[in-house]
């Protein structure tokens, strides 16, 4: 089935339909009476019968005639009634027609008149939607090739002098009309009152075509009026002055229209944004009668279009603007030459502020250059614009050129270039941005088209300096120019038959390379870019096939922050983004090189933008802890730390889902670094270090952090080995506070052991305590830490010390150290004995005491203050065989001193450093 016409298109179908009805109609009438008044004369009741079969068998049924009378001068029908089908009637009543019987004959017929003519069309009709193909099909090559301009004088001469109908009814789906007509050889004219689509309210028509015969010194000419209006106020009004030859003919136009009423009254037009002001054509058009359109069509028209202030959007307005438009045929064989002339565009937005911003476009006239058949077009035209406002200046400038034709490629190329100043504030610098780039498209006659980026577009800013911090610690850092390319090797492709599909070729946005600097900071950023290769595309979906197969490459070059070096990062690998009404999100699979690339990390991310739900999967490669190996040797004097070896390694999956307040995170990740060894300071060697890091949050409620530290020897002048802690702690989604349990923490140290019984640490409580104990501590060893005091001891040392955490730090309130029994021998000898014995009568008899001095009981109270100092309360119980003939003595000593300070005189000695250096190198 075929689909109705156009609006338009129906209306003028039913037009010329109507017409050839009615001129069928009046030759119908003609013979008719003719042969009536030759054979009948006398005998018209009699013919109804007759002649009203007839009219059913080829009109259609329910058609008929009812005859009145005639005479010599007379031809009356009370009423006629064709039915062409069942959705069309035609109806006429009080149909007369006049004649004189001596120039009857000669088809010469004095009037026609009748009282009422209605036309009746349902929505079945086939002239109220429908026309036949091959019809169809005539129209558009005659509009389109051959054209016959009729001869005034053979149109308006018509078998009958004057034709009079004042009243005819015309009814169809579309249109609802009153209308009356008169026609005679030299005015044609038709007016009424009719109801027609995409107009509000009956509007009144007035059409008339008035001849004027050709004279000696002047051709025939006329004058064709169109008027609309409505409630007696002129719409519209179209004039054009016919002047015709024999084998020419020539039309002066002129068009006005009040178009804010227009725009008022048509539906159409009362919902653009602009609110015109005025439209007007004018012009002349010339043919031979005989011709062929657009070749043979010949002059010059103008057009000119104002608009008032408008509000085209929220607060937007638009200035008055005047457009103009010329098109100029002069010759069959020259160019035809159009050219559009809009004026300045100035739209007004607005801001907070009073200032408001605004936007002026200034193009130069778009003039185009077509052949005489419009087989092919040029296009050029210069389009600036500038947007100005109180912080920021923005301009731009369009060069478009065209190329159109019917039988190869047509072609546009769209050079472009902008420029955005932004004024300085107090917090950021005046920036100067610049963008350019050329645009170029092609399509074929048969509907094939590409739009390509050639080299992209090239965006540049002016370096800037940014000030961070405030005014007691503010920071200047100098930032390089920056350039971009973006969309650089994009072509699209498709089939305007197919405009569902359409392919891309590859396509890149990169960033140039970036330095950042402040003093002695300098960060080097190196290029960035990001590469696209789409898939087949579609309409519907341009953005998510556009971006589903694309690689990202960001590179961070070594750089410095201050005194410490920044390793080089290297971000690398494929992503893809998905973005249509029911599926929304990311994906990439991405590697990450970093240190020389000796530290290697991949990831796979999911994100779905619609939920928030995501997670992230990676996994860090073993790296080497060698700084050397890393790219960055002196870190080793900047950290004091000589890393000799050692892995890092890792790996995890992290759950997100977004919230009201952002997002939960469920990890369940792992990190460890193993038989680390390094040299801090020369104070300090670590062997055979091993770290294991665990985080994870059991059904979504607490994280879990599990720890477990060990090292098969650590040495800062006091030898801990065989270390090995273990550890749980618990932090609530908020973070609001750790809790943390130390279920296992033990070392030997000095022949002995150190160990802690369960730690329980909640940072919610202002104090914390937990015990250490202390086993078979050899005071042999404890002596040897200062072997030049000259002390020498054997025995073993048991005790407990009470640990209490405040926010000042850690204290022993009163632990407890004792011997073992049998106890021991203390022997204080040498130049620092011999020195104290001198001292005082009280020391000396210590020192004689200490000499060789036999213990059966020693006992130590031993207090920590949080600032290092330490007391200790020693008691001795025993005797020396060479001191009072070797009575049993008690001996108490309190001694303080800073045990920080102790701790950080201890020294190694070379030997233990060159063993580990040994081990490693």
């Amino acid at each position: 089935m075929e689909s109705a016409p156009p609006q338009p298109q129906r209306t003028r179908r039913l037009l010329f339909w109507l017409a050839g009805v009615f001129t069928g109609l009046v030759l119908l009438l003609l013979a008719l009476a003719v042969l009536l008044w030759v054979l009948l004369r006398g005998f018209a009741a009699d013919l109804n019968p007759v002649i009203n079969p007839l009219l059913e068998r080829f009109v259609g049924p329910g058609s008929r005639i009812d005859i009145g009378y005639f005479n010599r001068d007379t031809f009356f029908i009370d009423e006629l009634v064709l039915q062409p089908d069942a959705d069309t009637d035609i109806r006429a009543r009080q149909l007369a027609l006049t004649y004189d019987l001596s120039r009857l004959l000669g088809g010469d017929i004095d009037s026609l008149s009748a009282e009422h003519l209605s036309l009746r069309l349902s929505a079945g009709s086939e002239a109220a939607g429908g026309t036949s193909t091959a019809a169809s099909t005539a129209t558009d090559t005659a509009a389109t090739t051959a054209i016959s301009l009729p001869q005034l004088t053979g149109l308006m001469t018509l078998p009958i002098r004057t034709i009079s109908l004042p009243r005819i009814q015309i009814d169809t789906p579309d249109v609802q009309a009153t209308l009356s007509a008169d026609l005679n050889t030299t005015l044609w004219w038709l007016r009424g009152d009719a109801d027609i689509p995409e107009v509000d309210g009956t509007v009144q028509l007035d059409a008339r075509l008035q001849r004027t015969p050709a004279t000696a010194s002047e051709p025939e000419r006329a004058d064709l009026l169109l008027m609309m209006s409505q409630q007696q106020t002129l719409l519209a009004q179209l004039w054009a002055g016919l002047i015709q030859t024999a084998d020419d003919t020539r039309a002066d136009i002129r068009l006005q229209t009040d178009l804010p009423l227009l725009q008022q009254r048509l539906p159409m037009l009362r919902d653009l944004p602009v609110s015109g002001a005025g439209l007007t054509l004018s012009g002349q058009l010339s043919s031979p009668n005989d011709a062929h359109w657009p070749q043979q069509l010949t002059g010059q028209i103008s057009a000119r279009l104002k608009t008032s202030r408008s509000q085209v959007a929220d607060g937007v307005s638009l200035q008055p603007l005047t457009t103009g438009l010329q098109v100029q045929h002069d010759t069959d064989d020259s160019d035809w030459q159009i050219a559009l002339m809009p004026g300045e565009v100035t739209l007004t937005l607005p801001q907070p502020d009073p200032p408001t911003e605004t936007l002026k476009i200034t193009p130069q006239a778009l003039s185009a250059h077509c052949r005489p058949g419009f087989s092919a077009c040029e296009l050029t035209s210069v389009l600036q614009g500038v947007m100005t406002a109180a912080d920021y200046r923005a301009g731009f400038a369009l060069q478009p050129e065209v190329l159109w034709q019917t039988s190869d490629m047509s072609r546009a190329t769209l050079p472009l270039s902008a420029t955005l100043d932004i004024a300085a504030t107090e917090t950021l610098p005046a920036l100067h941005i610049t963008a350019a780039g050329q645009l170029t498209a092609g399509l074929t006659p048969e509907g094939l088209w590409t739009l390509s980026a050639n080299d992209g577009l090239t965006l540049q800013a002016n370096g800037v300096t940014l000030t961070t911090g405030d005014a007691g610690a503010r920071k200047d850092w100098a930032v390089s120019p920056l350039a971009a390319t973006a969309l650089r090797g994009l072509t699209l492709s498709g089939d305007l038959n197919n405009p569902a599909g359409f392919s891309s070729s590859a396509w890149e946005v990169a960033l140039a390379p970036v330095r950042i600097s402040s003093g002695k900071e300098l960060i080097r950023l190196g290029k960035t870019s990001v590469a696209c290769t789409p898939a087949a595309l579609t309409s519907t979906l341009f953005v998510d096939d556009l971006l589903e197969n694309c690689a990202l490459d960001t590179r961070l070059l070594p750089s410095d922050w201050d005194i410490w070096p920044v390793p080089d990062v290297q971000l690398s690998g494929p992503f893809s983004l998905s973005y249509t009404d029911s599926h929304q999100a990311l994906s990439s699979a991405l590697n990450l090189t970093a240190a020389s690339q000796q530290v290697k990390l991949r990831a796979r991310l999911q994100h779905d933008l619609l939920s928030g739900n995501g997670s992230l999967q990676w996994h860090l490669q073993d790296a080497a802890l060698d700084w050397n190996v890393l790219g960055m040797p002196q870190m080793a004097n900047l950290t004091m730390t000589q890393l000799l070896n050692g892995q890092l390694s890792g790996q995890g999956w992290v759950d997100w889902q977004a919230t009201e307040a952002g997002f939960d995170i469920t990890p369940d990740v792992m990190l460890r670094a193993d038989k680390v060894g390094l040299i801090y300071n020369n104070l300090m060697t670590l062997d055979e270090g091993n770290v294991l890091l665990a985080l994870r949050r059991p059904q979504g409620k607490d994280y879990l952090l599990d720890a477990q530290v060990s090292a098969g020897k650590l040495d800062n002048g006091i030898t801990l080995s065989n270390i090995l802690a273990r550890s749980q702690t618990r932090i609530p989604a908020d973070f609001s506070y750790v809790d943390a349990e130390i279920y296992e923490m033990h070392t030997d140290v000095l022949g002995g052991r150190v160990y802690t019984p369960l730690i329980r640490y909640d940072s919610r409580k202002e104090v914390n305590a937990f015990g250490i104990r202390l086993d078979h501590i050899q005071l042999s060893q404890l002596a040897e830490l200062e072997a030049q005091a000259g002390v020498q001891a054997d025995g073993l040392l048991d005790g407990m010390l009470p640990v209490v955490l405040t926010k000042e730090g850690p204290s022993i309130p009163g632990g407890t150290l004792f011997a073992r029994d049998p106890g021991g021998v203390i022997r204080y000898k040498g130049d620092t004995a011999d020195a104290l014995s001198k001292s005082n009568q009280g020391t000396g008899l210590a020192m004689q005491l200490l000499s060789d001095f036999r213990y059966q009981i020693l006992e130590s109270g031993v207090q920590y203050r949080p600032d290092g100092q330490l007391n200790l309360a020693l008691k001795f119980e025993g005797h020396n065989p060479d001191f009072f003939d070797g009575q049993k003595t008690l001996l108490n000593v309190n001694l303080e001193y800073n045990l920080l300070d102790l701790l950080e005189s201890l020294r190694l000695s070379n030997d233990v450093i060159q063993k580990i250096e040994d081990k490693y190198r």
